[in-house]
C-alpha cells in the first residue's frame, strides 16, 4: 500500500475522532451539570443540543469508515 493512501485513509479517520471527543465531552459536561448544579464551559441545554446533533453524524462517520475498510 502506497504511503500517500494510508495517510489519506487515516486523514478521513480525523472527524470521526473529533465528534467521537466532542461527544464524550458533552456527555461528562451533561453529567457535570446534573452533579454539581453548573457546566464548565456551557450550560445544560447547550450539551444536550450539542449531542442530538453529533449523534448522528458521529453514526455516519462510523459508517464510513466501517465501510471503507470493508473493502
Amino acid at each position: 500500500m502506497p504511503k500517500e493512501a494510508y495517510w489519506i485513509g487515516m486523514a478521513g479517520v480525523v472527524p470521526y475522532m473529533a465528534t467521537s471527543l466532542s461527544t464524550v465531552y458533552a456527555a461528562w459536561e451533561l453529567n457535570n451539570v446534573f452533579t454539581t448544579g453548573s457546566g464548565a464551559l456551557m450550560n445544560e441545554k447547550t450539551a444536550e443540543l450539542m449531542l442530538q446533533v453529533l449523534e448522528p453524524i458521529q453514526i455516519g462517520y462510523g459508517a464510513a469508515v466501517c465501510m471503507g475498510n470493508a473493502k
